[in-house]
């Protein structure tokens, strides 16, 4: 979809993968409490718009642990058993 985007509007695709994708301010304000993102309720229990690194730790945290329950492995009691 990304691909098709680019090809249909290449000045408004080029503008958004490298600037507003990636703006950690996109959301709006850090403390904002519409902003439910991890930075966001990080700057919300520090109480600053500029919340420290911590932010970044439990993106991590949060990957590390929830990866291996995003995913299916073969032979687990939670994968689904082929049709035949």
């Amino acid at each position: 979809m990304a691909l098709l985007t680019a090809v249909l509007l290449p000045y408004d695709s080029f503008r958004y993968w490298t600037g507003c994708a990636f703006d950690p301010d996109r959301s709006g304000s850090a403390v904002n409490i519409a902003n439910q993102s991890l930075r966001g309720v990080v700057a919300r229990l520090q109480h600053t718009p500029h919340p420290t690194p911590l932010w970044l730790a439990a993106a991590v945290a949060v990957a590390l642990c929830g990866s291996p329950r995003s995913t299916r492995w073969p032979g687990s009691p939670s994968s689904p058993r082929p049709p035949w």
